[in-house]
């Protein structure tokens, strides 16, 4: 027998969320993958003692740029699903967060890539201060991303509770513990090295061993948070791909049609 046209069965919605979930986690987990391949090439580079630039090493200068540019517009995209997907609670608050981390980023980007997009002090007169304080742009490019490690990895886990995901949780916790400690390691490294008062301050001290030893411990803790992160938010990504594949078949398999009448 029929079924009364105004009784919808709420799985397609359900559905629909779910595919809006899995568009933004894999477009975070896009941009991290963009970021974490940056990331291994540019210390790849660094410890073989050239100098890091991708583009120069592959004959192909824009990719630095490139690259950069990917990552950070699609994290930017990634936060924007995740705020339309977020309600109420601290899933709200970490996406709202880190939406402004990510306008950060962007506005530092802006700065960074200027020449690549022809652009000059004059055309950027919010940002024009910034321009010629390239220790204060790393700082600030530095704490924001460790803010967002912590954000994200606090998301991953509250995103993956509904898909039955246990490994967020625990790559939340291990996550915020290794950001913990790299962060702390990165800010004593900042403030020791660097001249606060002077022309030109803040810019950077000449390197000491202790200062050096904190750069290079500051470097590859954030290089393994990445990675942390890379891989939890793609597993989630998988996670979420087979519950809706799940969802499909057994729509297919019961013959269901919401909008039959």
């Amino acid at each position: 027998m029929s079924r009364n046209v105004f009784e919808i069965d709420p799985q397609p919605l359900d559905l629909r969320q779910d595919r809006k979930t899995w568009s933004a986690v894999s477009m975070l987990a896009f941009a991290l993958i963009v970021a974490a391949g940056y990331r291994l090439g540019w210390l790849s580079l660094y410890y073989s003692g050239r100098i890091p630039n991708l583009g120069d090493a592959v004959g192909w200068e824009p990719l630095d740029f490139w690259l950069r540019t990917v990552s950070g517009w699609s994290k930017f995209l990634a936060a924007v699903g995740l705020l339309t997907l977020s309600r109420e609670g601290s899933r709200l608050r970490r996406a709202g967060l880190f939406l402004i981390c990510t306008v950060i980023d962007l506005a530092l980007w802006l700065v960074d890539s200027a020449p690549e997009l022809g652009l000059t002090p004059e055309d950027l007169p919010l940002l024009a201060w910034l321009v010629p304080m390239d220790w204060l742009r790393y700082g600030i490019g530095t704490a924001v991303g460790w803010s967002e490690f912590t954000l994200l990895a606090g998301m991953v886990a509250e995103i993956g509770e509904p898909y039955e995901f246990p490994e967020g949780p625990r790559a939340a916790d291990s996550i915020r513990k290794i950001t913990a400690v790299g962060m702390s390691v990165w800010m004593l490294f900042y403030l020791v090295g660097t001249r606060w008062v002077g022309p030109g301050a803040p810019a950077p001290r000449r390197l000491t061993v202790e200062s050096f030893l904190l750069m290079q411990a500051g470097r590859l803790i954030w290089t393994i948070c990445l990675l942390r992160l890379t891989a939890a938010a793609t597993a989630l990504m998988f996670r979420i791909g087979r519950v809706i594949a799940d969802r499909m078949a057994q729509e297919r398999s019961s013959g269901d049609d919401p909008f039959d009448f």
